[in-house]
């Protein structure tokens, strides 16, 4: 769909969205798998999951930063939410798009992320998210 705020349709596929819309995104076509048993929604769900590994996670620690690349170099710090407030954070949104992709993939890449990022939240938070069965 085409937002009249763009100059063009080119300038709009330029635009990245934060974490959140990512990782809900992957989750909830992963959701949509699991319930149609449609393979292409968690191809999909995968694709739009690598995707936001790549441009948000951080190469150094353990989680994802809230932003992409280009707007991080905007800012002073880093912002990497591991608290949630009204709503989730992105890396609860993570938490929960792994979790959903390990169980029906079983893959090792998924354990060792989701592992990883449990970690990091648990250390956060001092509590056991609930939606964490690993």
């Amino acid at each position: 769909v085409h937002n009249e705020r763009y100059q063009s349709d080119e300038q709009a596929k330029k635009i990245k969205g934060c974490l959140e819309d990512y990782m809900s995104l992957s989750y909830g076509l992963a959701l949509l798998s699991e319930f149609s048993d449609r393979p292409d929604y968690l191809a999909l769900a995968e694709l739009i999951f690598e995707a936001a590994h790549h441009e948000f996670k951080d190469p150094v620690g353990k989680g994802y930063f809230h932003s992409c690349f280009n707007r991080r170099q905007l800012l002073p710090t880093a912002e990497k939410p591991n608290l949630d407030g009204i709503d989730y954070s992105g890396n609860t949104w993570a938490l929960m798009t792994i979790n959903k992709l390990y169980k029906l993939n079983r893959t090792s890449f998924y354990k060792i992320e989701l592992d990883e990022l449990h970690e990091l939240i648990t250390q956060s938070t001092a509590f056991r998210p609930c939606i964490y069965s690993g």
